[in-house]
């Protein structure tokens, strides 16, 4: 046995180690409470804001502004373009403009640097080439290949 400072005896025993006792004066140990109030108000402003993170674009009414700007700097005052709708469709902001009452769909890149006046849905046109394989019919009306002689008189053709 081993005698400490205070006189007492204490056993010896190498392999036996005393737990260290933690003292928070006061203070508890909330990490997890912090973590959670974080994590819930990060998960607020993601599903406020609908997930519409612009890294380095433009947001959806700023496109907006330049597809207006932009129609209305193409038809040089013949028009004028008003934006009547817009949306997100594949990966694009798609603006409906109304053109002197006829309704105009355009397309704009996230980051607002290209504009799409007609896009070309390519499956669709896959499908009309398809059907377009040319077909001859037969005419048995020999009147359909009647022409008229134009009247060349008083006309100088030389």
């Amino acid at each position: 046995m081993e005698e400490n400072t205070s006189g007492e005896k204490k056993a010896e025993f190498p392999l036996v180690e005393e737990p260290k006792k933690e003292v928070y004066y006061g203070k508890t140990n909330n990490s997890w409470k912090v973590v959670s109030v974080v994590a819930i108000l990060l998960l607020l402003v993601v599903l406020g804001t609908g997930f519409s993170f612009n890294f380095g674009g433009v947001s959806e009414d700023e496109a907006g502004e330049r597809a207006v700007g932009f129609v209305n700097n193409l038809l040089q005052g013949q028009a004028v373009a008003e934006l009547v709708e817009s949306s997100q469709e594949y990966g694009l902001y798609k603006f409906s403009l109304d053109i002197d009452g006829e309704i105009v769909d355009a397309y704009i890149s996230p980051d607002g640097r290209y504009f799409f006046a007609q896009p070309v849905d390519l499956d669709l046109m896959e499908q009309l080439q398809g059907l377009a394989d040319p077909i001859v019919t037969p005419v048995d009306d020999p009147d359909v290949f009647d022409i008229e002689e134009p009247d060349l008189e008083g006309l100088d053709l030389e």
